[in-house]
């Protein structure tokens, strides 16, 4: 999977997307977010799934380097994520970075 240009189909990465979003909290600590921001948006009861995922993707964004769609990839594959199935879906359309991604839920 590439890290470099842009997306094929992204109606389809959003839906493959929607279907990560439980899991939210486990991707994002497999993308490297602190515990404690994770708790943060977790705390806000305001937020629904849609949101928090959204929120931990671009709290993840917003960190030293840029997370790329492969970040994702892997954190989906991990065991304690175990969403290989929307890994796959994602690797079969997606390239780029989260950017185009965020642009989309801002």
């Amino acid at each position: 999977m590439s890290d470099q240009v842009g997306i094929e189909d992204f109606a389809e990465v959003q839906a493959a997307l929607w279907a990560a979003r439980s899991k939210w909290y486990n991707i994002g600590i497999r993308l490297k977010l602190d515990v404690r921001e994770l708790d943060n948006i977790d705390a806000e009861t305001r937020f629904g799934l849609d949101d928090k995922f959204n929120l931990m993707i671009k709290t993840r964004f917003n960190k030293i380097e840029p997370c790329t769609w492969r970040d994702l990839y892997d954190a989906l594959n991990h065991p304690t994520v175990a969403m290989s199935d929307v890994a796959n879906r994602l690797s079969a359309k997606l390239t780029g970075r989260f950017s185009m991604y965020l642009q989309s839920v801002s």
